[in-house]
């Protein structure tokens, strides 16, 4: 079976959470929930040594499964992507990546006395996900110039 896609992580400063995992599952639902709204995706959540909100959508042609959390102010984005959908072993090893990263928390960084502004939150995540998102469109265009070269 073939087993090709990206694989994309990003990293971004946000400014409003510092530890995803230090709210409560419902804090950590709306999260998921603004995230899947804005990119017209299905979430959950999912907990393993962090939360994470889960998304899988498509996008520019793309088949994506994204994994959000919040660590130490910044917002990381794992991100596999493939022309066409995920089975479920793609799902799996992508899990698998997930679950074998490891970040060393700092529990001493406090949470903002203020309400959550989850949308502020996922505008700082998703603009490191749309330049991804521009490069591994680029990657395609090149990847298919270059097939189709070697065609000729």
């Amino acid at each position: 079976m073939l087993f090709c896609f990206f694989k994309i992580v990003r990293k971004t400063e946000v400014d409003d959470v510092k530890n995803l995992s230090n709210y409560s599952l419902s804090d950590i639902e709306e999260f998921g929930k603004t995230l899947a709204e804005e990119q017209n995706a299905q979430y959950e959540i999912y907990q393993k040594n962090y939360s994470f909100a889960f998304l899988t959508y498509q996008d520019l042609g793309f088949y994506l499964n994204e994994y959000y959390t919040i660590i130490n102010g910044y917002a990381y984005s794992i991100t596999a992507q493939k022309p066409y959908s995920f089975t479920s072993e793609d799902t799996l090893r992508v899990r698998e990546i997930v679950d074998s990263i490891e970040f060393d928390v700092d529990e001493s960084l406090e949470e903002p006395q203020t309400g959550i502004n989850w949308n502020k939150v996922f505008i700082d995540a998703v603009i490191a996900g749309l330049v991804a998102a521009l490069i591994s469109f680029v990657f395609t265009l090149i990847r298919k110039k270059k097939n189709k070269k070697n065609e000729d």
